[in-house]
């Protein structure tokens, strides 16, 4: 586990095992989302439980890129990026952002946005994500990421996975760039 950024009142932490869970608080369940002050977005669509679901993907070989923001020892947010099971067709290595939360209360303190841009850090490659809903999608447009219909020329097949968006190689730099300033 290591400290990678700072923020504001936030860390943001990657997580390297499954015992590194442990050391946080992961607000969840119906009374912490009902109030807005827990995760609770992806119950129910393969999530039962936060703690036992993170722990499992940290177990997983090869290991996910997982890295979370902390306030305190409160985890407050997390993203889940792992690599895609094939190559571009230049060569260049693949990697699918699976999910990215935000405890509500925290959502326009630009947690996201920093989670996403650590993330984009971290991979070599394209970054690959499926927007779940049309925040998600007007999200990841304003941080660069097309359509493949909306790309000239992709070197990622996705014509077996609708629904994808892409962010190139060569466009992650100016989502960099746009963030650098929040973090300190």
């Amino acid at each position: 586990m290591n400290v990678i950024e700072k923020g504001g009142d936030f860390e943001f932490v990657k997580l390297d095992s499954a015992s590194d869970v442990d050391s946080f608080k992961i607000p969840e369940g119906k009374e912490a989302s009902v109030l807005g002050s827990g995760f609770g977005y992806f119950k129910g669509m393969g999530i039962v439980n936060y703690t036992s679901s993170f722990k499992s993907w940290l177990r997983q070989f090869p290991r996910p890129l997982f890295v979370v923001a902390t306030k305190g020892r409160e985890l407050i947010g997390w993203v889940y990026i792992e690599e895609w099971s094939s190559h571009s067709r230049t060569g260049d290595p693949v990697y699918v952002l699976r999910a990215i939360e935000v405890i509500p209360k925290y959502r326009r303190n630009k947690v996201a946005s920093r989670l996403l841009v650590l993330g984009i850090k971290m991979t070599v490659g394209y970054l690959l994500t499926k927007p779940l809903n049309s925040g998600a999608e007007a999200f990841f447009r304003m941080n660069g990421f097309k359509k493949p219909e909306e790309i000239s020329s992709t070197a990622v097949d996705l014509s077996s996975h609708h629904g994808y968006m892409v962010l190139s190689p060569y466009e992650k730099q100016d989502v960099i760039d746009r963030y650098e300033g929040h973090f300190v």
